[in-house]
């Protein structure tokens, strides 16, 4: 339904960011991460990822750009199922906003390979968070602490914009305190322990910088648009 409605397939050939990406990514994981870093882009689960596919598809562009239309779809169907069955709500509504879900922003990643990898694995951390955010505050557990900070581990170095989920982490784990203090103190460890690793690994050893946005600029600390 989704090539259907947006046919991100009827192109044959990458372009742009794809040429170098899946160029490196051919000759394994070392190479792409150095050209990730080279841009100050510290995403070694992607790098990963990319290196995986590129060996796996032989770059073929058709065989790459189906596997982020099914990253695409699996998101669609995760989308669904944290609203029917963890948000709980109806069926009907699920599906239409699943539907809305499919058609909005997420499938503008489809049209640029690279992105629609990178872009998908964020939205299904991202989703699974979310997820496994709600059973934490309706039960906190030590597993649901180690859950999340494994999460959260794995989507700040999918992408470097999802720092910002270690304030709202740390309120979620506060809140925690209530219920289950051990489980509140491990997923507070757990979270600023992966954002430490993430920043130290950036300044210390790479030297590169901790926030980037696009063309390689700087994202400055505006408060008025992190609580936005």
């Amino acid at each position: 339904a989704i090539e259907a409605w947006f046919n991100p397939l009827q192109f044959i050939v990458f372009a742009g960011d794809d040429l170098r990406t899946f160029d490196a990514a051919q000759k394994g994981f070392v190479a792409v991460s150095k050209l990730m870093t080279s841009f100050d882009r510290f995403r070694p689960v992607v790098a990963f990822a990319d290196s995986v596919i590129a060996g796996w598809t032989r770059c073929d562009f058709r065989e790459v750009a189906s596997i982020g239309l099914a990253i695409h779809a699996a998101n669609a169907m995760i989308f669904f199922f944290v609203l029917y069955r963890v948000i709980k709500l109806p069926f009907h509504l699920s599906a239409g906003v699943t539907v809305i879900a499919i058609l909005n922003r997420f499938a503008t990643y489809l049209f640029i390979q690279e992105q629609a990898i990178m872009e998908g694995l964020g939205i299904a951390a991202l989703l699974a968070l979310l997820a496994v955010s709600l059973l934490f505050i309706e039960r906190p557990t030590i597993g649901r602490s180690f859950l999340l900070s494994l999460f959260f581990l794995l989507i700040i170095h999918i992408h470097e914009r999802y720092l910002v989920l270690t304030c709202p982490l740390i309120f979620i784990a506060i809140c925690g305190f209530s219920s289950s203090r051990r489980s509140g103190v491990v997923l507070a460890g757990g979270i600023t322990a992966s954002a430490l690793v993430n920043l130290s690994i950036k300044k210390l050893w790479l030297a590169t910088g901790i926030l980037m946005g696009a063309g390689n600029r700087k994202i400055g600390f505006d408060v008025s648009a992190i609580c936005s």
